[in-house]
This record gives structure tokens, C-alpha cells and sequence, in this order.
């Protein structure tokens, strides 16, 4: 069923969208986290008279707890009506989704509607603005009626390239049968890429300096959270090797004590509540990842809220042939807070093995400290076209220590999930 909702997905989203998606399309056919059965669906969509045009509508059934029995979700019928206008280069159009509770067990106001205006303007030869507007109309119980919008600019040519956008999501602004990790906000944001390519040394092929921040406040204007990506030095070599030093910066005011980390003994490291800012430098840099023996390296030292952090990501790649690459990586983070101290590494190991260019396996193992697991993804693709074929994938969890937590012991090397998947696709022509 995913790929009815999967095909020609781009047809039935608004322009240059930031966390802001009226239709999401997993919102469909669950409810409380359980599946909800979909009794009938139907979409339509092209060209219709110079316009790209899609239509969607879904009857779901009535949901039931299955450890309680209690109802969770009354049956629902989704629809969704999108058009657009192409004209040269640019574009606008509208998209209207509506979620409406039928039968028995639905109100007569258990409605969720959203109407969404967009534009992409070619204003130049260079520069395009994206822009649209939205909003969501449900009962006053729930809110209401309220506004979303967003404005964004974007300027490349051959040496630099920049954009800066504003976006705003109303307090009662509710997209049900989308996708809006937060409401009642403002965000900016904004960057600048430097692409220029020297006359010389003969080994190096670009300079790609670039920079980016992005601030999101609350509606009376106080900052929430900030992110700056600041990598003045960015040196990328003809052999496809690169080199580079950055900083980043960051701001946040958690509104309530978090969990910024546990483990699988049940300890806990907590964030308290308040205002924070920190930055972190980081190097990074590769060798030619198409060479028999490949390495990269990124390591970052710096605060981390009230703390300090210092880690680094390395891998070392290899090369058999055209047929036989592998990677082995290591993940280490070091963070020392007020609240606590702790070390994080993830060690993933990579194998790719091509029988045929239709015939491959590919295997990831994985091993978490924080977690205590080791886990293993292996998969067989016997290929016809268009990435359409058989495909075999064994997946495997498995505890790396004893320990006891609650009313819970687990045994080290014991399985705690396994499954195996055969799925076969074909493209026909009609």
C-alpha cells in the first residue's frame, strides 16, 4: 500500500516546504500508533489542459484498541486536490486537503481542512522566489482557524551562490493530515557559498568557503534555538580529496530538563532547563575515496550547553577491484557536563560485493556502546530494470552485555530481534 502513496509523491507538496508539509502521506492508516484498516482508495493525477493536476481520496475504517477494545479512531475519509500552473520558469498553484470523520462515531464539526496558496517566481536569470501561504481550519475546540507562511529567496552564478528565507507557523496552525514538528513561531535563515576555482596549484580544483545560520523564535520574539555553520576553509583537491576547518555555534533554551543521554543500565544524563550558547570547532578531511585505500577524518572539540565535548568519526575504506568495496568506521563522542559524564561509539562495518551490475550483497554490521547492541542488515538484490527485481534481507539485533533493568535481564549475545524479508518488483508496460 506505501507505493500507491509513494508514486508521483512530489505532485502533492507546496514549493520550497521548511518542516511546514500539509499532506504527509503516513498519517494515513494509523491511529494511536496501531494500523487502521484503508477499506478503498483512489488517485488521479498529470497534465490537464497545461496544468499539473493530482486528486486523492481515501476511506479509512473505524479503529479498535486490541488489548482494550476501546475505539480509537472513528472512520475518516482524506482528500486531496492539487494544482499548478507552469509558466516558463516559474510556477503557482493550490493545494486544499480535507480530513472529515464519517459514521456512527464521528461529530458532525470532526473536520480538519487546509488550503495552501504557492509560488516560484524566475525574477531573474539567477534568482528565484518561492513563496506560499496556508491554512488550517478545524472546530473552535480544537483551535480554529490559523495561518503559515513562508518567503525564500535563492541566487546562484558561477562564483557564489546565497539565499535567505522567513518563515512563521501560527499557534492554532494544525495540518492533521500533515507533517509541523512545532507551531508558534518565527525562523530565519540564511546562506552564502563561495564556488571558486583558482588558476592554481595544479592539484587544486576548487575553493568551496560557505557559511549558514538559521534562528527560530517564539511568537513574542524571544530566541528558542540557533544553528551556525561557519567552514571558512574548504579545499577540494583535483583527486577529489578535501581538506577543510570550520566552527559551529549554537544556541538553545530548553523550556524543561531533557534526557540528553541513557544508557542500557537505566543512567540517565539531564539537560536542566535555561538559556544556552556554545560552539565547537571541527577539521575534517579525505583522501580520494576512489583510491584502493581510502581514509577520512573529522574531529570537533569545544562546549557542548554547559559542558565540554570532544570527538571524532573516522573510516578507512577499501578497494578490491571493481567488485569488492568495504569501509570500517568509529564514532566517538567524550561529553562532560554538570549533570554527568559519558562516552558514545558506534563502529560500523560496510561490505559491498557486485556479482553482475544486476546482481549484488550488501551487509552492514554495527556495534552501539550506548545501546549494548550489535546489529547486522544483509541484503541480496537480483536486479531486472529500473531497480525492480528480487530482493533478500536478513536483519539480526543482539545484546553485548548482562545486565539487569527493572524487571528485565538480558543475557549477553542474546537475540533481541531478528526477520527476514523477501520482496519481489517488476515494472510492467502497458
Amino acid at each position: 500500500m506505501r507505493s500507491f502513496f509513494l508514486e508521483n509523491t512530489q505532485v502533492f507538496k507546496l514549493v520550497q516546504l521548511r518542516n511546514i508539509d500539509l499532506f504527509f502521506s503516513r498519517r494515513i492508516g494509523l491511529a494511536g500508533g496501531q494500523p487502521v484498516d484503508i477499506l478503498a482508495a483512489g488517485r488521479l493525477s498529470g497534465k490537464l489542459g497545461g496544468n499539473n493536476v493530482g486528486f486523492l481520496n481515501v476511506q479509512t475504517d473505524s479503529a479498535v484498541d486490541r488489548r482494550t477494545g476501546e475505539t480509537i479512531s472513528q472512520a475518516n475519509n482524506f482528500s486531496v486536490v492539487r494544482v499548478q500552473r507552469e509558466v516558463g520558469r516559474s510556477n503557482f498553484g493550490a493545494m486544499f486537503v480535507n480530513r472529515q470523520g464519517v459514521g456512527d462515531l464521528a461529530s458532525p464539526d470532526d473536520y480538519n481542512r487546509a488550503l495552501g496558496l504557492d509560488l516560484a517566481w524566475q525574477a531573474t536569470t539567477n534568482g528565484k522566489l518561492f513563496a506560499f501561504i496556508a491554512r488550517t481550519d478545524s472546530p473552535a475546540s480544537k483551535g480554529g482557524s490559523d495561518y503559515a507562511g513562508r518567503l525564500y529567496y535563492n541566487y546562484a552564478n558561477n562564483l557564489w551562490s546565497g539565499n535567505a528565507g522567513y518563515s512563521q507557523v501560527g499557534e492554532d496552525f494544525n495540518p492533521e493530515v500533515g507533517f509541523l514538528p512545532r507551531r508558534a513561531y518565527r525562523r530565519l535563515e540564511g546562506r552564502y557559498a563561495l564556488n571558486y576555482q583558482p588558476p592554481g596549484p595544479a592539484w587544486l580544483r576548487r575553493i568551496a568557503s560557505h557559511a549558514s545560520f538559521n534562528a527560530t523564535m517564539n511568537l513574542q520574539n524571544e530566541l528558542e534555538t540557533s544553528q551556525g555553520h561557519w567552514h571558512f576553509l574548504d579545499l577540494r583537491a583535483n583527486s577529489g580529496a578535501r581538506f577543510g576547518y570550520l566552527i559551529n555555534t549554537a544556541q538553545d533554551r530548553p523550556r524543561e530538563p531533557f534526557t540528553v543521554y541513557e544508557d542500557v543500565t537505566g543512567r540517565t544524563v539531564v539537560i536542566p532547563a535555561g538559556e544556552y550558547a556554545w560552539t565547537q570547532g571541527m577539521f575534517e578531511g579525505n583522501t580520494d575515496p576512489s583510491a584502493p585505500i581510502n581514509a577520512s577524518l573529522r574531529q570537533r572539540i569545544g562546549r557542548f550547553y554547559d559542558g565540554t565535548f570532544l570527538g571524532w568519526d573516522a573510516t578507512i575504506g577499501f578497494r578490491f577491484g571493481a567488485r569488492l568495496i568495504s569501509e570500517v568506521g568509529w564514532d566517538h563522542s567524550d561529553i562532560d557536563l554538570p549533570g554527568g559524564s559519558f562516552t558514545t561509539d558506534l563502529i560500523p562495518i560496510k561490505i559491498s560485493y557486485s556479482f553482475t551490475s544486476l546482481a549484488n550483497i550488501q551487509a552492514l554490521i554495527q556495534y552501539n556502546k550506548q545501546r549494548s547492541t550489535i546489529s547486522s542488515n544483509i541484503r541480496l538484490a537480483l536486479l531486472d530494470r529500473s531497480n525492480t527485481g528480487l530482493f533478500l534481507v536478513y536483519n539480526d539485533r543482539r545484546n553485548t552485555t548482562s545486565f539487569t533493568r527493572g524487571e528485565s535481564s538480558f543475557t549477553s549475545g542474546e537475540v533481541m530481534g531478528r526477520s527476514f524479508i523477501i520482496k519481489y518488483t517488476r515494472l510492467l508496460e502497458l
